[in-house]
Formats: C-alpha cells, sequence, structure tokens
C-alpha cells in the first residue's frame, strides 16, 4: 500500500491535494474487494536538442505518443487482511506493438507455516504469483 501511496503522489504533481489523497489512500486500507480499470496514454515532446538526437527522438515521440496501457484488476482479502486473490490483466500498446499480459496471487498468511494451494505439497511456493501471456 505504501508502494502505491507513493507512485500516486509522485505520478500527480498536485500541490495542495496531498493530504485529501493521503486520507484516501489510509481509507482504501479498509477495502475486502477491489474491482477496477485504468486507462493510462503518454505524451512525449522534446525541444533544444541536436538534429541527430532530435532524430532519435522523434522516433520515440512516435511510439510514445501512440502508447496505452489498459489494465483491469480484481482483488479479493479477508476482514483480517491475511489472505488475497488477486488479478490483473494488462494490454500494452506501444505504436501497433501489442502486449497482453496476466498476472494472478493467491496469498495465505494465516498462519506460521505457510499454505500452498496445491494441498501443501510443497510449503516454499505458499505464496503463489503466476504470470501469463495473452494471445495479441
Amino acid at each position: 500500500m505504501t508502494l502505491i501511496l507513493a507512485l500516486a503522489l509522485g505520478l500527480t504533481g498536485c500541490v495542495g491535494g496531498e493530504l485529501k489523497l493521503y486520507d484516501a489512500f489510509n481509507k482504501m486500507q479498509d477495502i475486502t474487494s477491489l474491482d477496477t480499470d485504468m486507462e493510462m496514454t503518454f505524451t512525449f515532446e522534446t525541444e533544444g536538442f541536436s538534429e541527430e538526437e532530435q532524430m532519435v527522438l522523434q522516433q520515440i515521440s512516435a511510439m510514445l505518443n501512440n502508447a496505452k496501457v489498459k489494465t483491469h484488476q480484481r482483488q479479493v482479502l479477508n476482514e483480517e487482511q491475511t489472505v488475497v486473490k488477486a488479478e490483473m490483466n494488462t494490454i500494452m500498446d506501444f505504436g501497433g506493438m501489442t502486449m497482453d499480459m496476466g498476472l494472478w496471487v493467491d496469498m495465505d498468511l494465516t498462519e506460521d507455516e505457510q499454505k500452498n494451494g496445491r494441498n501443501n505439497q510443497d510449503a516454499s511456493n505458499a505464496n503463489e504469483l503466476y504470470f501469463s501471456r495473452g494471445s495479441s
């Protein structure tokens, strides 16, 4: 949660509203389920570079100015916030080059000995994290 707060404060670039944002993130600690959609676009502009550098930067600009990152996230926690299941699907499009990725997390921190979703076969893999690549 602290990482999310730091990123949000850093990315917002706002002045004076940080306390409201901080309070909102503190209230988020009481949330037990979450379903979010996010779409982020980029703007990349340059000036004052040499002609050679500007040509390279124009290529980067062409890719980033058309870039989109879409994320869908679902998360469920128990009341004690010791068991969490979460899924996140992300589609990144950089100038027509698309990457579709997924992430799934299943964590249980209720006992000293970690639990595994696979009948406790291997306690070293108790908190599971899965990545997948989409079909794009």
